[in-house]
């Protein structure tokens, strides 16, 4: 008896060593996008030491991405989702006052009601909307929680609701800029477009690499008539993305508002770049062009690019000049 229980003893001794091996190789898989792979061994990791949360819930999420995919099924999607919703629950089992297990299950819950139809989605959104609320209940004192609770109400048109959370969530840390992005969006919904803007300019004077914020702050100037700062604001987005077809687009919009159409002419040149073989900016860039009163230079410049670069776009815009 003596030698089993010594056997049995080294044995466990050693699970939680192969447990954090199989974790760093599932966590490894997860990161690669390789959720099979990464199930597979944080299977094996949660089996060697079921006690570990963080291993539980990193096998969740990786169930979570798969369920993801668009590649796959509605029941392969919903079948992921299922196992990661059983693993999380076990989770609250052990803890059920974890304000982020309560998050990640209202995670899947919503993204199971995108999955179904409306009476069964409806009812998904309701248990992840009470496990959202939840969470933000058991930890007042934090804004992510917070700002969690103000999304999810706003993503669902309540936006009453999701107004004071949101100011919640900025008092408690004034750079919370998503926050700020979000409480922005409402204001605009509601057409409070000074509010709005109070909240991009705060997000761009503090961190004016923030997603979308020029697109935000183009849009609100351009609503206010205030063009010249609308165009600083897409120019840039522009200079940042010079593929952003939309933002191109609409910087096309206000520089024709102040009849500024020699750059109206190089954006719809750099439309005509972004779009090789096809004609739909061809009669755009050639008024553009004549409205500009530059159409030698123009012509002269285009002859220059085709002794570079002979393609047949380069004639037929020459053509049409």
């Amino acid at each position: 008896m003596v030698v089993v229980a010594a056997v049995v003893g080294s044995v466990w001794f050693f699970y939680p060593f192969l447990s954090e091996r199989h974790y760093r190789d599932g966590f490894q898989y997860d990161a690669m996008g390789l959720y099979e792979l990464a199930i597979r061994e944080l299977e094996m990791a949660v089996r060697y030491t079921p006690w570990e949360t963080q291993y539980i819930m990193t096998l969740a999420k990786s169930y979570e991405s798969l369920a993801a995919q668009t590649s796959l099924s509605v029941p392969d999607r919903l079948n992921a989702l299922s196992k990661a919703e059983a693993l999380y629950q076990d989770c609250v089992d052990l803890d059920s006052l974890n304000p982020w297990q309560q998050n990640r299950l209202a995670a899947v819950w919503t993204a199971r009601a995108a999955l179904l139809p409306t009476p069964d989605a409806q009812l998904y959104l309701d248990k992840a909307t009470r496990a959202i609320q939840f969470a933000a209940r058991l930890d007042a004192q934090n804004p992510l929680f917070q700002l969690n609770y103000a999304h999810h109400l706003h993503t669902n048109n309540r936006l009453d609701e999701a107004l004071p959370l949101y100011l919640k969530a900025i008092a408690m840390d004034p750079n919370m800029m998503e926050a700020r992005y979000n409480l922005a969006d409402l204001y605009r919904r509601r057409n409070r477009l000074d509010l709005t803007l109070i909240q991009y300019e705060y997000i761009y004077e503090h961190n004016p690499e923030f997603g979308n914020i020029n697109v935000g702050l183009a849009d609100t100037y351009s609503r206010l008539n205030r063009l010249d700062k609308a165009i600083e604001a897409m120019e840039r987005e522009v200079q940042r993305r010079p593929d952003f077809v939309e933002g191109i687009s609409f910087l096309i919009t206000l520089h024709s508002k102040r009849q500024q159409w020699d750059r109206v002419a190089s954006l719809y040149f750099q439309l005509i770049a972004l779009n090789p073989g096809s004609d739909t900016y061809f009669a755009s860039f050639a008024e553009a062009v004549r409205r500009s009163g530059k159409v030698d230079k123009a012509k002269a410049n285009l002859q220059q690019m085709m002794v570079q670069n002979p393609n047949p776009d380069l004639q037929r815009l020459l053509q049409l000049l």
